[in-house]
């Protein structure tokens, strides 16, 4: 009888300790919930927000172009979007090309001084698509005779390589500018030099195959 007593005695104040003023019960598990919520949407806050944002001039992308990139794997392995711009003074109309970029990034670093590095090793691939309305004749029959274009006129596929110059420094929102300069190689380039029979390859051999182009990074807090 007494073990009884007691066990019920045991059941009532728990119920009572497991209740608030306004008699509903405590539920402890919601607040976990709430904590794992609220790490998870940080974790995607943390993912979603862009380590670096750059400009660029020429190298394939655009006579301007500005974009962000994103840190995927330690920042040794990034994602980059890239959006750019060529006026009408540099093509038959204004074009705009949209740029999706897969970077590698070395660690290895020739130190000049302790805020002033250089980083050889960056590469990226890039797939690029440019928009514009006189595109869309490529593939009209009227114009140009079937499989005329037998690649995308569109869409392009390349290869790059930066040498960038990194300067760090201790700012509320970065810590870090960099300058560097652009060599890449695209599909249609490979196409045009190896494809064509009747190309004339001037004096420095296959010079054609390469683009050029300088830009700048702000590295993010």
């Amino acid at each position: 009888m007494k073990k009884l007593v007691f066990i019920l005695c045991m059941i009532i104040s728990g119920v009572l300790f497991g209740q608030n003023t306004t008699g509903e019960l405590i539920t402890i598990e919601s607040d976990s919930i709430k904590v794992e919520k609220t790490r998870f949407l940080t974790k995607v806050g943390y993912a979603l927000k862009p380590v670096a944002l750059q400009w660029q001039y020429a190298g394939n992308i655009g006579m301007h172009s500005v974009g962000a990139e994103w840190n995927v794997l330690k920042n040794v392995l990034k994602a980059g979007l890239i959006l750019g711009y060529v006026p009408d003074s540099r093509s038959i109309e204004p074009l705009f090309v949209g740029t999706i970029q897969i970077k590698y990034t070395s660690k290895l670093n020739i130190k000049l001084r302790e805020d002033l590095v250089i980083k050889p090793l960056n590469f990226t691939l890039n797939f690029s698509s440019t928009y514009g309305d006189r595109f869309s004749i490529y593939n009209n029959n009227e114009y140009y005779p079937d499989n005329y274009y037998w690649w995308n006129v569109r869409t392009r596929y390349g290869l790059a390589h930066d040498l960038e110059i990194l300067y760090s420094f201790d700012r509320k929102f970065a810590k870090g500018i960099s300058f560097y300069f652009n060599t890449s190689t695209w599909d249609v380039e490979f196409y045009s030099v190896f494809g064509n029979d009747n190309l004339e390859l001037d004096r420095i051999p296959y010079k054609r195959l390469f683009t050029f182009g300088i830009g700048t990074k702000i590295y993010l807090n």
